[in-house]
């Protein structure tokens, strides 16, 4: 197993004897290397270890993981779903105080055509000014040409970076953005199509989300109207000409999504203009904020990584097409899907309707549960927030 973290021989023996003590009263069934692996990477290596975890115990777990948390601008390397080592960059507040939690941006950097992996080590510079008007942490990730942002590898990468982050850091739940420029940009609009869950929102920098569908990505506009996207590009832009950009924003548009678009005319490709829209990213920092839905609309993406709005679990037909619907209509939930066999649903405690009716089939009475193991590392999963707190689920078989 590759480690994800180094720590020295001090820290190392600090952390045995505390989880030692720990494991004296409360018989933590796990350490916190494992918990790490698992957590940054999730997969079936693990489950068995982590079958008796408890919020309890995770929560213990990340408190020691954060306490020994370097603060700065860093770099570590994570190994995506392909087990390819690529290098992650960040950078910390200051100070960070143990009763806050901050914002987060995920920086998606440009040229992903090369075979080298350390690309993102230090690409969140680019957007480093906004942490002199706020307190927040900033993460890049790299890609390359074997793990492009739109690729189910790069995608990883991205669901990688907000994990290691939310694991070893306080991280604000509803404040996780995700920005790019170029290629970034590219993966921006690819992440809203598939796994927007986590965020609040998206800015796309000289870029084309028109590309994704020769690349083997299907867009489909209701998860792309879920999260705002803040989409910018430049007037003499050779790569990606101002024609086809405002043809794909217009087919946007009148599929329903919701896109601020800004061009500035006399600038090129690249974030040359960064200067001039540090004001606009941090006045959207602080006013977007992820929403919590008390309805479900989403298309399953094929091939790729899928984290919707509150459905965590699944299991799909081979039907071309699959998607689940679902509203509040009174005390019943009107639920209408197509290439599912089953969901397991979350939605918010506030919402607590007694019965469904399942694709225009008879109401029956809703019976709700609170997560266990496994599922509650599922939910873990799902969130990419250790130790996220869950509201009833109900499960749902075609």
């Amino acid at each position: 197993m590759k480690k994800l973290f180094k720590i020295n021989f001090k820290t190392a023996t600090l952390l045995i004897l505390t989880i030692a003590i720990v494991q004296c009263t409360k018989k933590i069934p796990t350490d916190l290397q494992t918990f790490s692996s698992w957590f940054i990477n999730p997969s079936e290596k693990f489950n068995n270890s982590l079958t008796s975890v408890t919020r309890e115990t995770v929560n213990s777990l990340v408190k020691e993981i954060r306490k020994n948390s370097a603060t700065g601008a860093l770099a570590e390397t994570l190994y995506d779903s392909a087990n390819t080592a690529y290098v992650l960059g960040y950078k910390t507040p200051e100070l960070i105080k143990p009763d806050s939690v901050y914002p987060l941006i995920i920086y998606l950097h440009g040229g992903t055509g090369t075979t080298v992996n350390t690309k993102g080590a230090r690409a969140f510079e680019m957007l480093s000014p906004l942490a002199d008007s706020m307190q927040l942490f900033l993460a890049s990730p790299s890609a390359s040409a074997s793990a492009r942002w739109w690729s189910p590898n790069g995608m990883s990468r991205i669901l990688q970076t907000l994990r290691f982050m939310t694991l070893h850091y306080p991280i604000d739940s509803s404040k996780v953005f995700l920005a790019g420029v170029s290629d970034g940009a590219t993966g921006c609009w690819a992440a809203a199509n598939a796994i927007y869950a986590p965020f609040a929102g998206f800015f796309a920098i000289s870029g084309y989300g028109g590309l994704l569908p020769m690349t083997g990505m299907e867009l489909f506009p209701e998860n792309l109207m879920q999260r705002p996207i803040y989409n910018v590009n430049a007037g003499n832009d050779r790569l990606y000409p101002l024609e086809i950009i405002n043809r794909f924003l217009e087919y946007m548009a009148n599929s329903g999504v919701q896109v601020i678009s800004k061009i500035y005319p006399d600038q090129d490709h690249g974030f040359d203009y960064r200067d001039q829209e540090f004001g606009t990213l941090c006045n959207f920092i602080r006013t977007w904020s992820r929403p919590a839905y008390n309805s479900i609309n989403f298309r399953f993406v094929p091939n790729f990584p899928n984290y919707p709005d509150n459905i965590f679990d699944w299991k799909l037909t081979n039907e071309s097409k699959q998607m689940c619907n679902v509203v509040s209509k009174k005390d019943t939930l009107l639920i209408s899907t197509k290439g599912v066999q089953s969901l397991i649903i979350r939605l918010p405690s506030s919402h607590s309707p007694r019965f469904a009716r399942l694709n225009q089939m008879q109401a029956k009475k809703i019976t709700f549960y609170h997560a266990e193991n496994p599922e509650y590392l599922k939910l873990m999963k799902h969130s990419c927030f250790p130790g996220f707190s869950t509201d009833d689920l109900i499960k749902i078989k075609m």
